[in-house]
């Protein structure tokens, strides 16, 4: 327990003392957070390859709810967090016509002290798997030609026999656009 004396005006030494220790202690605390300051605002950067111009946009989005829609490959601005933040970066929507698969890597981590520029995005237009059957085939070095968007992508020899023999064609190509109307 602090002892306390009684001054001639009616105040006690100790009182004085303790108050203006504290009222500095606050000043000072209160000094050294708006010097502080906010904390800062770092970008979250992707670059995206592969991604071909099509009608309908990739989307990509960060942290479950803020959406950028990305037209071209290079580097893309998805947001400014603080640092300390987490972030999470997802494929919300993929492109179409061409049909395309896109793939993040680097998608997580924690804002630093300087911008994130390692989230990669890739694109690849979707690979499509085609198979036919040739009936009553007869002679040889048939040519069956696949051809797609109006140009040839494919050529297949086949070979049957004196009697119009059935055979199967198996082969992989992609198909960079579909047909939506006849």
């Amino acid at each position: 327990m602090r002892d306390f004396t009684t001054s001639s005006d009616g105040t006690r030494a100790g009182d004085h003392h303790s108050w203006a220790s504290l009222a500095a202690l606050l000043a000072s605390a209160i000094s050294a957070a708006c010097a502080a300051g906010p904390k800062p605002h770092h970008a979250i950067k992707a670059t995206v390859t592969g991604l071909v111009s099509s009608e309908t946009r990739l989307v990509l989005q960060v942290n479950g709810g803020h959406d950028v829609e990305v037209a071209a490959e290079g580097e893309v601005t998805l947001a400014r967090m603080v640092e300390g933040t987490h972030y999470n970066v997802a494929v919300k929507t993929q492109p179409q016509s061409p049909a395309q698969a896109c793939t993040v890597s680097h998608e997580t981590g924690v804002v630093g002290s300087a911008d994130v520029t390692d989230v990669t995005v890739r694109c690849a237009i979707n690979g499509y798997h085609v198979r036919g059957f040739a009936k009553g085939l007869r002679g040889s070095n048939l040519k069956l030609q696949l051809d797609v968007n109006e140009q040839k992508a494919e050529d297949l020899y086949l070979n049957g026999g004196s009697t119009g023999d059935d055979i199967g064609l198996e082969f992989e190509t992609r198909v960079s656009s579909l047909a939506l109307s006849p």
